[in-house]
């Protein structure tokens, strides 16, 4: 058992280390396994008396604590949010397309981005026309299309080509009933391997400079292939002065409690989010990720005044 506790904290600790070496930040991203290994392991040592390997495991638990510490403050709103929208990796070559198109128009968002959905989906898409008729359909290379849906209509709809391999970024400015909102839709690229960890980097932080630039009030969502924990994910979160972050997992939704919190809904300071949550997997590797929130728009404004 100690064996295996010191190979965990050693993976953990280097995780720390997550700026050197694309292989540190890969173990960076499971922070929140070691604190649930941390704790497991101690109870087990406790109850085996093995003092040593107890040790160790609270420093697996205080290892994991301090990495995903910096994104455990959501700054979530207490007032309950009127307006819901939806951030749903659906897996590109899903068969479950109709049980999807059944629970959407149950559960009434008000706006849905729809991750790794290309050609294939657009007979779903029509199929929710009725409910969400503002629909731009973005193709990508491989599973990098997106599909944004809207029950407000749309002003302006465009793509921005991101990172190092051009992926698509979706901005998509909303008419709704309190106010303009703009929406950036993304799959950001598995960072496995040093130019895909870097491609995946230079996506988010291109994000970042984005939402800086927006003129309205804005939400940031989808599939970011990165726990908010990593560092890149702070660059975005706290240099965009971004709420609504979440540590429930995700990814993959059929352990989705042992995975990872890959999908956020962000707001910036014009935005208040209000609760944060997962839906069904439909068969898709990642669970829907679902938001309540209200745009504030005398806060976006004087939060803009005070930085002036």
């Amino acid at each position: 058992m100690i064996y295996l506790v010191a190979g965990a904290l050693c993976c953990s600790f280097l995780g720390h280390l997550a700026g050197l070496w694309w292989g540190f930040s890969l173990m960076h991203q499971f922070q929140l396994q070691a604190c649930w290994g941390g704790v497991a392991f101690v109870l087990l040592a406790v109850c085996l008396r093995h003092w040593r390997a107890a040790f160790l495991s609270a420093l697996l638990l205080l290892s994991g604590f301090v990495a995903i510490f910096p994104a455990a403050h959501t700054g979530n709103s207490a007032k309950q949010g009127d307006l819901k929208a939806v951030s749903y990796n659906v897996l590109t070559n899903n068969s479950d397309q109709r049980e999807l198109v059944d629970w959407v128009r149950g559960e009434k968002p008000d706006m849905i981005v729809l991750v790794e959905a290309n050609q294939s989906w657009t007979d779903t898409a029509a199929l929710l026309a009725g409910t969400l008729p503002y629909q731009k359909l973005v193709s990508g290379p491989g599973n990098y299309g997106l599909i944004f849906m809207s029950r407000f209509p749309v002003r302006d709809a465009h793509v921005v080509p991101a990172g190092t391999y051009q992926l698509p970024l979706l901005v998509a400015d909303l008419e709704t009933p309190q106010g303009m909102l703009r929406v950036f839709s993304i799959h950001t690229m598995a960072p496995v391997g040093p130019e895909n960890t870097l491609a995946n980097e230079s996506e988010i932080l291109q994000m970042k400079d984005l939402v800086l630039d927006s003129p309205y009030p804005a939400l940031v969502m989808g599939d970011f292939n990165a726990a908010p924990w990593m560092p890149v994910m702070q660059k975005l979160i706290r240099g965009a002065g971004l709420s609504g972050v979440t540590l429930i997992p995700s990814w993959p939704s059929a352990i989705v409690w042992l995975g990872l919190p890959l999908d956020q809904i962000l707001g910036t300071r014009g935005v208040s989010i209000s609760n944060v949550g997962n839906g069904p997997g439909h068969h898709s590797d990642h669970r829907a990720r679902i938001a309540t929130f209200f745009i504030n728009t005398e806060n976006a404004l004087s939060e803009s005044g005070a930085a002036e």
